[in-house]
């Protein structure tokens, strides 16, 4: 199954990024920062940006490990003052892989990766509200947090899932690979996706619903946002 679905989607015209896509201020609101816009027409199915799909920048386990008990220890108290120089440069690298990139498993270990291009500049669609993407009916609103066990399975691919060799091959084309427009997208119109689809156990799966739940009812920014305001 891993093999046949790392060939592609057969029958499926890919956009390339360049004639296709452009990065502007997103119409989320003033808060929102920037998005992901369409230059040309857009059809239903159509996958974009693939010829970038094994380009991503990786933080590979034992790296991501480093950076986010580093992260840790000088938020403590008695280290906040002395490190702060430490602080701000693990900050800005932990909100760079945070805000941008996603989690999955590479050698049985959670890693981070970040798109290259300017898809990740795609912005998350509220309430199911998202025009690209691999389809599904649940969001951040409809998901059952209390009853939930495991991931569900429209996005539990590359996270929650036993070690693959064919995955840990193939890796950088397989998360970027997923994805196609769910309707058509007119130039000019914003392009959105689903963040649940972005993390990789079920912890982080919660964490992500409750966040983007803050975010969809204005009652939080996302972490780039939040990151930007505060830099001086």
């Amino acid at each position: 199954d891993e093999c046949d679905w790392l060939i592609g989607h057969d029958g499926i015209d890919n956009l390339p990024a360049s004639e296709y896509l452009k990065v502007g201020k997103s119409g989320l609101g003033d808060s929102a920062g920037r998005g992901l816009f369409a230059t040309k027409d857009l059809p239903k199915g159509s996958a974009i940006a693939h010829e970038g799909s094994s380009l991503s920048f990786h933080f590979p386990p034992l790296t991501w490990s480093v950076i986010d008990k580093l992260r840790k220890w000088v938020r403590k108290d008695e280290n906040y003052e002395e490190l702060l120089f430490v602080k701000d440069k693990i900050s800005s690298v932990y909100t760079y892989a945070e805000g941008y990139g996603y989690g999955a498993a590479f050698l049985g270990e959670s890693n981070m990766a970040v798109e290259s291009g300017i898809m990740l500049f795609m912005n998350h669609g509220c309430n199911g509200t998202n025009n690209y993407g691999e389809g599904t009916e649940l969001n951040e609103m409809s998901v059952d947090l209390e009853s939930i066990t495991e991931v569900p399975e429209e996005f539990a691919y590359g996270g929650n899932v036993p070690y693959s060799p064919v995955f840990d091959r193939n890796w950088r084309h397989a998360l970027n690979l997923g994805g196609y427009t769910l309707r058509d997208v007119k130039a000019g119109d914003e392009l959105f996706t689903t963040y649940l689809s972005l993390v990789g156990n079920l912890k982080d799966f919660k964490e992500e619903v409750m966040t983007l739940r803050r975010q969809c009812t204005g009652e939080g920014v996302g972490i780039i946002a939040q990151y930007e305001s505060e830099s001086p």
